[in-house]
């Protein structure tokens, strides 16, 4: 996703994910612990670094109902 808005010239961009943890790296509030990880940390938060301005937020997927449902089905699931 910030691949894609760097692409479409986007300079500002609002980030709303259900995985509090990832959030929670995102905005350096929280280590990441898994060595396989580490290196997808870096490559995001460079990216990030990339926009203006950028605010990444966690909401508890029971409450976005419809963006849980759309990716269970792009992944496959029922």
């Amino acid at each position: 996703g910030l691949n894609r808005a760097r692409r479409h010239g986007i300079q500002h961009l609002r980030v709303y994910m259900d995985s509090e943890l990832v959030v929670e790296q995102m905005n350096a509030r929280s280590a990441v612990k898994h060595a396989k990880l580490e290196e997808l940390h870096v490559v995001a938060t460079d990216l990030a670094a990339q926009f203006k301005s950028i605010r990444i937020s966690w909401v508890p997927r029971e409450m976005n109902v419809e963006a849980d449902r759309l990716v269970n089905e792009a992944l496959g699931r029922s």
